[in-house]
């Protein structure tokens, strides 16, 4: 149904769930977000006809509270390109992945869902932090030693 909106609506609607999606936050938590920020219209139901094509655009309000909830500038949620830094894992790019885990942590950590396990969160970022600090003494090494292909 989603052929029935504009190609602006349309690309709202495909990064506003893939940004729901990769944060892992159900139409419910996306709503409470909405409507702490001050969106009480973007409830879950209107969030799940957007989705899912039965209601077709959103307002200039309504995109710019997505915009601040998802921490993006609202011309990105406009791109029907979509948004270049919302990867999902498992792209076969052990950065890209590495940078996806850490920012998802980090994000859970600042700014955690409601009733997440902010502990593990805490204990992940560190691990990956961790993790980034060796794999950059690796690269430093290696660039010491002469080598030139990081």
């Amino acid at each position: 149904m989603l052929e029935d909106q504009g190609p602006a609506s349309t690309a709202v609607v495909q990064n506003v769930r893939s940004l729901r999606r990769s944060r892992k936050w159900s139409a419910r938590m996306l709503a409470e977000r909405c409507a702490t920020a001050g969106a009480s219209s973007l409830t879950r139901g209107t969030l799940a006809a957007l989705e899912s094509g039965r209601r077709a655009s959103v307002t200039v309000d309504e995109l710019v509270v997505l915009a601040e909830v998802f921490d993006v500038a609202a011309q990105k949620l406009l791109d029907p390109r979509g948004l270049h830094l919302d990867r999902q894992r498992g792209t076969g790019d052990r950065a890209m992945d590495f940078a996806v885990e850490l920012a998802d942590a980090v994000r859970d950590v600042v700014d955690p869902a409601p009733g997440a396990d902010v502990a593990a969160r805490v204990r992940t970022a560190r691990r990956l932090m961790a993790q980034l600090g060796l794999e950059l003494d690796e690269i430093t090494d290696t660039i010491n030693e002469g080598g030139n292909n990081v």
